[in-house]
This record gives structure tokens, sequence and C-alpha cells, in this order.
């Protein structure tokens, strides 16, 4: 069986004890047994040591994410987002409450009014970290995290502290709504602004909209590039009816619950053909699997598409 490895930190790994490598570009071996697998950090991050086996392979660990690539696996390591000591990221005192960002064996926000206090842990890597306090419907604090992958944080002070939604966003502005905008990096680098409102004590999605900032005559592509724009398109609720011929376009209110709820798109690894384009899904936590889908085109647009 196949199995890649790679880390977003500086590393090397050893295979029953044998140095293979360094992991700054993934590494790729063919096992059939369980060998012992070392991750030495080149950093201040933590060893990883684990046996590579089927118990693994289900269950991994919350600092690897494994992928199962249905004839392979992708495993990747993560930083270790533990810290030696205290360090205060940002703090804001307002009048009813006081929130800091700080670091101490990882990433955390604390906020602390007269009535509550609130501490909750933050698993990224983060540059610059921005606090303001808004009034949408009730008082709350946003906080951007900025760095490799950005995203807003939204907390209620009353009646109790918590978390209101957390998700993917580079920035926010708010209207009669509250609204957040994220940058993909896709071909046509789109950019999807969510719309938000409240629904009880929970903000709800309300509208999704996708912008391309680059356009691609489709006359123009070759025909292999055509199902990647088709399914990222896809994956961000674009119009993707240029791609589909009358057939399909009829159809294409059914492509949702055929393709399922997709996170993402890689090419076929080695074993794969390469005609097929992996579609990304969430198991668990930390853990994904892929489904292999084909495209039959003609004229520059599709025909059929089959998952295997």
């Amino acid at each position: 069986m196949y199995f890649y490895f790679g880390a977003n930190f500086s590393a090397v790994m050893k295979i029953n004890g044998e140095l293979k490598g360094k992991l700054d570009n993934p590494l790729a071996f063919e096992f059939n047994d369980t060998p012992f697998i070392e991750v030495c950090s080149l950093g201040e991050e933590k060893n990883i040591n684990f046996i590579l086996d089927e118990n693994f392979l289900k269950n991994g660990s919350e600092k690897v994410v494994i992928t199962d690539l249905k004839g392979g696996y992708f495993i990747y390591f993560k930083k270790d987002f533990s810290s030696k000591g205290l360090n205060v990221l940002t703090q804001q005192n307002f009048e009813n409450a006081i929130i800091t960002v700080y670091e101490e064996n990882g990433l955390k926000v604390s906020i602390e009014t007269k009535e509550d206090f609130f501490i909750e842990n933050i698993f990224a890597l983060v540059k610059e970290v921005k606090i303001e306090k808004i009034f949408f419907n009730k008082e709350l604090l946003v906080v951007s995290f900025l760095g490799e992958e950005s995203f807003v944080s939204v907390y209620s002070l009353f009646p109790k502290i918590e978390n209101i939604l957390t998700v993917d966003a580079f920035k926010y502005e708010m209207t009669d709504l509250f609204i957040t905008e994220k940058r993909v990096l896709d071909i046509k680098k789109h950019t999807v602004k969510t719309s938000w409102n409240f629904e009880g004590d929970h903000l709800k999605k309300v509208q999704e909209i996708a912008t391309k900032n680059k356009d691609i005559n489709l006359s123009l592509v070759n025909q292999k590039i055509i199902p990647y724009l088709f399914l990222e398109d896809f994956l961000v609720n674009d119009n993707v009816e240029e791609y589909l011929d009358d057939t399909l376009k009829e159809k294409k209110d059914l492509l949702k619950d055929y393709l399922g709820n997709f996170l993402g798109i890689t090419p076929p690894p080695p074993f794969v053909e390469r005609d097929k384009i992996g579609l990304i899904y969430k198991k668990s936590e930390n853990n994904y699997f892929v489904n292999y889908i084909s495209f039959e085109l003609s004229n520059g647009k599709i025909i059929n598409l089959k998952i295997d």
C-alpha cells in the first residue's frame, strides 16, 4: 500500500530507525508491513512516534491528519501549538468586559465580565489578532485571527459568554446582516461573502455569494482542466451551467445530492487512473477520505460524470 507523508513544520522522518528524509516536501513510500515511524522536529515542536498499523490509520491522533486515498493514505503532521511560557498577543479592556488573546501551552482566548469567565483554546498559526466590540442585536466581541489560515470568531457576552460563530474569513463587515469574506485558493481566485443573522442565540447562514476574480475563456482551455474548474466553481456555489451540456443543465439541481458535501478536490495519486479527480470528504476530526470521479466531455462540455 502507498503512503504519503507531509508536515507544516520543519522535521525529518525515520522508518524503523533509518533516516528517510526531510518533510519539507511530501515523502512517498510503499509498505506491506507495520513500520515504526518517527517524526523528528528540527525546531521546538515535540516529536511524533507511532506504529503505522490499522488501529493508527483508523483513529490517528490530534496532531496527525489522515486521508484515506482508497489504495493508499496521505498522513499529515500538524504543528504543535504549545509554547514554553506566557505571551500576551493582545488585550482589550472594555467597559463591561476584558478580552485577552495569549499563548500559554497553545493559543487561548479569555473573556471576563462581572458575571462570567470564559476561556477557549485556538489551534491555529496566527500572526496578528484584532479585537472589536460591535452591536448586532446585542453586544458582541469579534476577534479576527490573521495568519496562514485566517478566521473570525464572534463571542456573545450575555446572558453568558460563549462562542456563537467561528468561520474561515480574512475580514468582516456590518450592514443589516453580519457579513464575512474569505479568499479561495482556486483557479479563478474566488472570494466568498457569507451573510449571517441571528436565529435564537446563534448566528445562522443566510446567503453565500461567490465572486470570481479571474476570467477564463473555456474555448482556450485544455479539456482536462474543465472538470477541475467545474468542481471548484461548484464547491463555492458559483454558477456551473457554462460547463454542462443541455441535458446535464436540466439535472444540475440533482448534482448536490450526488456529489455530497465534499470539502475539496485533489489530483489522482499515481495508483489511480490519471483522468479521475479526488473528492475529499470529512469522516471525523482529523480523518478524511477520498472518492474518485470521472468525467465525459464533448465539444468542451460535460455530458456525464460518475463517482466510483
